[in-house]
């Protein structure tokens, strides 16, 4: 079984959104809805337009904690349907 423990923002403060919205939030801003993403190199792509001026082993770092949140929790869950 597989536990994920997400917080609303370092003090909170997306709480209210998620809350509200029946969602769960993560603190990257600048990207849009990750919904129709559906490899890690998909997101790597999407890290290199929203953060141009950024260090391309950065950006790596930055969509491998994002696929994190996205990618596997999406792939246990076609598991446990299958």
């Amino acid at each position: 079984m597989a536990l994920w423990l997400v917080g609303a923002g370092r003090h909170g403060e997306r709480e209210d959104f998620a809350l509200e919205n029946n969602v769960v939030v993560i603190g990257w801003d600048g990207l849009e809805d990750l919904s129709a993403i559906s490899s890690r190199d998909d997101l790597v792509r999407v890290m290199a337009e929203v953060y141009p001026d950024g260090k391309p082993k950065a950006r790596l770092n930055y969509a491998s904690q994002v696929w994190a949140f996205v990618g596997r929790p999406q792939m246990a869950k076609n598991k446990e349907a299958a």
